[in-house]
Formats: C-alpha cells, structure tokens, sequence
C-alpha cells in the first residue's frame, strides 16, 4: 500500500513540474512576443496630408484632404493602411504598395479616390509585418 501512495504522489510531483514547465514556456514566448514588438524599427516612411490634387484645372471635393505618403526606405513596402473617424464610427482598410520611387519628391496619394474624405481628427494607422506601425493624426 505504501509504495502504491509513493507512485501516485510522484505522478503528482511529475504532473506539477510539466505545468510549470508549460506556464514558463507560454509565458516566455509572450514576453518573447512584446520584445520582438518593441525591437522592430520605426515606419520607413512619412506622412503629410494636403488638398487633394486638382483634376482637370478644378479643385477636387471642395478641396479634401489627402495624405501623403512617402517611401524613406529604398526597398518596396506593401502596406496595410486603415483610416478611421471614431465619431462616425467609419473606417477603411486598404492595401498601398510604395515602391522606392515613391518617396518625398513623389509620395502616394491616399484619400478621395480610395472612398475615403480625410477630416481633422481623423486617424491614419499603417502597418507593416517589418515595422513599428505608424499612427498619425489628421490636423
């Protein structure tokens, strides 16, 4: 009876270690997780926002905002671009591509031909699996 006890408080002992070693094992990855967040570098890229274009001689929209972006990194960036107006509770979610030519002296154009009329306040968030996402606010 005796060693009987002794083999079930060791499959007790065994059990206990295995969940500590799980915990610290999941909790190591999610600490893992946040440094590999923190260590990523800043968005190559930056953002102005501006009347939109002119089309044809006219102004366009009554002259809406659009942001300007621009490629800072000499490689090729897709990014995930999401604009949102909290207080309408709208937003978009789009695919840009910013090939390196695409930088200060010839950004991207994102706004009224995307659907989407920029607002003061409004938020422009990019992202990028490489990078720091980039969050701006619309002036």
């Amino acid at each position: 009876m005796e060693a009987r006890n002794r083999g079930s408080g060791n499959r007790r002992a065994l059990i206990g270690f295995l969940a500590a070693v799980g915990a610290a094992t999941i909790l190591g990855g999610v600490a893992l997780g946040v440094y590999r967040a923190v260590a990523k570098p800043a968005m190559p890229v930056t953002v102005t926002f501006e009347r939109a274009i002119a089309v044809q001689g006219r102004s366009v929209l009554d002259g809406a905002l659009a942001a300007k972006i621009a490629n800072t990194s000499g490689r090729y960036l897709a990014l995930r671009v999401v604009a949102e107006n909290k207080t309408l509770q709208q937003a978009t979610t789009q695919t840009i591509e910013l090939p390196p030519e695409r930088n200060a002296t010839n950004p991207v154009e994102f706004g009224w031909q995307q659907g989407w009329r920029f607002a003061s306040g409004e938020t422009l968030t990019l992202t990028h699996e490489d990078y720091q996402s980039l969050r701006v606010t619309v002036p």
